[in-house]
């Protein structure tokens, strides 16, 4: 049964990786929190960080394919303060305790929740608006502590900064998010394999490298590898306001689920 599970839990998460373009951490991680409650809180954060790694690579080749084009000047400010967040991050997760990790995530998704469906988002402009170069370090260092310490990948924070600072049109935030959150995932997970692993794996014991665990990565990401492409199908044919709502009302739903674990 852990198998099915897990295919299915990559079957969601190609899904909404590619159409949301947040690397599917916000699937993965409460998931694994809910029903692998064995796993330690680093394992489940580094294994998540290695599923990021391989689904954003992927979907940005698929964008590359469909002929998105990226701006480089986006990107200048952000990958700096990225690493340097992410190594941050990771350090944070060994002075804080799981019951803790757990309930950082479940706060984090109820911000976010609350930022897009409750902030109104400024009209979108055919020009990117590049903020100035503080701006973008601060955000990347931001984005990359919330990707060590919960997991995430950032995609989840860039996807109303990108909208909201940077006025970046919906249906190119996906794009822009996977490319930054490879940068972003593989410094977190780089520290998470060179932690000790737990004296007692529970399950994929094998597979275990460090605070992560590459059975749990494949499974998860061979079933990303299904539906990944119907969600860059999805995102050019959803409204950006449909999109919104959908997105807001999925995170407040694992968020939900999470904070009634750990509360």
């Amino acid at each position: 049964m852990e198998y099915i599970y897990l295919l299915l839990l990559g079957l969601c998460t190609g899904l909404v990786s590619s159409y949301f373009g947040i690397g599917g951490a916000a699937i993965i991680v409460p998931v694994l929190y809910s029903y692998f409650p064995q796993l330690t809180a680093a394992t489940v954060i580094g294994s998540s960080l290695g599923v990021i790694i391989l689904n954003s690579t992927f979907n940005s080749v698929l964008f590359l394919r469909s002929g998105v084009r990226f701006q480089i000047k986006i990107y200048a400010p952000l990958i700096p303060g990225l690493i340097l967040g992410a190594l941050t991050g990771t350090q944070l997760t060994q002075l804080i305790s799981d019951l803790w990790l757990k309930r950082i995530f479940a706060l984090i998704l109820v911000f976010v929740t609350i930022k897009i469906l409750f902030i109104k988002t400024p009209e979108t402009k055919s020009d990117l608006h590049s903020p100035k170069t503080i701006v973008g370090l601060l955000i990347g260092f931001f984005v990359g502590i919330i990707t060590g310490l919960t997991g995430l990948g950032g995609g989840t924070i860039l996807v109303p900064t990108f909208l909201m600072i940077y006025k970046m049109p919906s249906k190119l935030v996906p794009a822009y998010n996977n490319l930054l959150m490879i940068v972003a995932s593989a410094t977190a997970l780089m520290h998470f394999v060179l932690i000790p692993p737990p004296t007692n794996p529970s399950i994929f014991q094998a597979f275990q490298l460090g605070q992560s665990n590459w059975a749990l990565i494949g499974i998860i990401f061979s079933g990303s590898l299904i539906t990944s492409s119907w969600g860059v199908k999805l995102n050019k044919l959803t409204s950006d306001k449909n999109k919104k709502y959908i997105f807001g009302i999925l995170l407040a739903l694992l968020a939900t689920q999470l904070i009634l674990k750990t509360f």
